[in-house]
């Protein structure tokens, strides 16, 4: 993302048109840090108007991040997907990767909270 704006960017995702049902928009390029919404929108913004793909975004979401940064972005693209990871595992010492079931309950606590929130007006 960083190489390339949001026109390009979609304007190469238009070649995929048919074969490609989602993009994942993640400024932080899969490091886990915090998703920026400002970074993100005007990826997000060009994708919705000018292709036919489901629009993701993600970047460090856990159920905080949920829950502040969220609603605004799905107030204006109410079909928008996101996705979390990194912050709902475990990292030991033994090298485990296990999923953290409470970080897990309290994130999709917070995605309803979210999207609830979206929909009110």
């Amino acid at each position: 993302m960083a190489q390339h704006g949001p026109y390009e960017l979609v304007r190469r995702l238009n070649w995929y048109d048919g074969l490609v049902d989602y993009v994942l928009f993640d400024a932080s390029h899969g490091t886990g840090a915090r998703l920026d919404v400002e970074a993100l929108t005007p990826f997000v913004e060009t994708a919705y108007r000018q292709t036919s793909v489901g629009v993701g975004v993600a970047g460090g979401l856990n159920a905080t991040i949920v829950e502040q940064d969220l609603p605004q972005l799905l107030r204006s693209y109410p079909t928008l997907s996101f996705d979390a990871e990194g912050q709902l595992h475990r990292n030991d010492d033994s090298g485990s990767n296990t999923l953290n079931m409470a970080a897990t309950k309290d994130y999709l606590a917070a995605a309803i909270t979210a999207i609830n929130a979206a929909h009110q007006r």
